[in-house]
């Protein structure tokens, strides 16, 4: 293990795949997380909690420790929620303090971000339908402390794949732990300690990908039976991929 730790570490690199599956397609995704510690801005982390379909169209959303600008600056904790199926502004709707993005380094996606500065302990996260327009929905994303502070992060509009049936989420996809920025060696990934569980979730299963390259060597994920949460981390390996539930 300390040899591993010192090579190199491409970016970004996925380490820690959790398969999430519910019982069917949804107009709502409700997740409850818990961050054990702050990790700080200095290196790029997301913790994606769903990366899926939107009637057949790709979405992910989550929280992210620094928040890139599109004009290239850093920006610190925020949330994140991005569609592959549009490059078009107007599917986007953000608050005033909110900002859209629209890159190419990944294909072309557009998404909506939001610096709603996260802190240890517990929060809620829903992704939810809202309104529908023309021959599509918006999909809503709020955040919610454990103070009772609810934030909008932002909105985007998928167009159904049937006009006269409102657009669903997909019932299978997976949360991911990421580094993106801010970091050379597998050794310098900083400690971070999440839990999170998607609400009706019917099953769920752990992986460590080979992705871009190779398995990040310093984390681990497992299941909480008591809490009925799924930890991922950075830190030693100690569980093996497996079915949590």
């Amino acid at each position: 293990m300390a040899g591993s730790l010192r090579r190199h570490i491409p970016l970004p690199s996925h380490a820690i795949y959790t398969h999430w599956t519910l019982p069917g397609p949804t107009d709502q995704l409700v997740f409850d997380i818990c961050f054990h510690n702050d990790p700080g801005s200095d290196v790029g982390l997301y913790y994606a909690l769903w990366n899926g379909y939107i009637d057949g169209q790709m979405f992910y959303f989550g929280v992210q420790t620094d928040v890139q600008h599109p004009d290239g600056h850093s920006t610190g904790k925020g949330w994140i929620f991005s569609t592959w199926w549009t490059f078009d502004l107007g599917d986007t709707a953000v608050p005033p303090d909110g900002f859209v993005q629209q890159g190419t380094h990944e294909g072309r996606f557009v998404g909506v971000r939001r610096n709603v500065v996260w802190t240890e302990g517990e929060w809620v996260v829903r992704l939810e339908r809202g309104a529908s327009e023309g021959d599509g929905d918006w999909f809503d994303l709020l955040v919610e402390s454990a103070l009772g502070e609810r934030s909008w992060i932002g909105s985007i509009r998928f167009k159904r794949a049937d006009p006269g049936v409102p657009a669903t989420i997909a019932p299978t996809g997976p949360a991911f732990l990421e580094a993106y920025s801010g970091v050379s060696r597998y050794r310098d990934l900083p400690s971070w300690h999440v839990d999170a569980m998607v609400r009706g979730c019917s099953t769920a299963r752990s992986d460590y990908p080979a992705f871009p390259t190779a398995e990040v060597p310093n984390c681990d994920s497992y299941y909480d039976a008591e809490r009925h949460r799924v930890h991922a981390l950075f830190g030693q390996r100690v569980h093996d991929p497996m079915t949590l539930f």
